[in-house]
């Protein structure tokens, strides 16, 4: 497993504030969600640029396509996917992006047309593709993009969303997250933000079980089974 499965002790900060949760997720946040993936897609991606093995290469590509919400996608649509993102020669095509909406509108254009729930899929795959060319430059800067639980979780702070927006909008709210951390956060925590903006009580084994229901999500499978996945085309994911 990616994710490691968090002890669900009383923590000591105030669960039943924004703050607290911040807290809480602040901690967690280094050894869970995209930044363990970052990690594994980081040590396949090397893999790939050292053997040039075509077959890495598309495994690397349906992780970065089913990290997160893209689990939701059939088999047979990752695979149609993966073949077209190898085509355009995507990381090359990436390196020439000035920014991450540039990269958001190129994977887009190239597979969002066949994605259900395209907005999820296209924002993770993008988000791991620039972590993997070039995390400083392309990674989610000026505007965050907040759909799904997200939107639901940044709607709590009175702001009206839209896809995309600029992150200076949050900046009261973001309390020194980055801008994939607020996204993230938001997500996770969309219905603990419901609950404290309606003054209702959060417990702690809640904000656990949230951790822990959701790592599930970001736990790539293994190499053998994603690439027989995919070769199947199976109908159900």
């Amino acid at each position: 497993m990616i994710a490691k499965k968090l002890n669900p002790q009383l923590p000591p900060a105030n669960v039943n504030s924004v703050q607290g949760l911040l807290n809480i997720y602040k901690a967690a946040i280094p050894y869970w969600g995209f930044y363990e993936v970052f990690k594994e897609l980081d040590k396949i991606y090397a893999n790939y640029l050292f053997t040039k093995d075509p077959a890495i290469l598309r495994y690397l590509l349906a992780l970065c396509l089913r990290s997160r919400h893209g689990r939701r996608q059939t088999w047979a649509v990752t695979d149609d996917c993966v073949t077209i993102l190898v085509n355009v020669n995507i990381f090359v095509q990436a390196q020439q992006c000035k920014n991450f909406e540039d990269l958001y509108r190129l994977v887009s254009s190239s597979i969002g047309k066949y994605l259900k729930n395209a907005p999820l899929t296209i924002y993770d795959t993008a988000l791991n593709i620039s972590y993997l060319v070039d995390g400083q430059r392309l990674c989610p800067k000026n505007l965050v993009y907040l759909s799904a639980g997200a939107k639901k979780g940044a709607q709590t702070f009175g702001i009206k969303v839209q896809y995309p927006m600029p992150f200076s909008a949050f900046n009261a709210h973001s309390m020194g997250l980055k801008n994939m951390e607020f996204e993230d956060f938001c997500c996770v925590f969309h219905s603990e933000l419901l609950k404290i903006s309606k003054g209702q009580s959060v417990t702690p084994q809640e904000i656990y079980d949230e951790f822990n229901s959701k790592a599930r999500v970001y736990i790539p499978q293994s190499r053998s089974h994603v690439l027989m996945s995919m070769k199947q085309r199976k109908s159900v994911p």
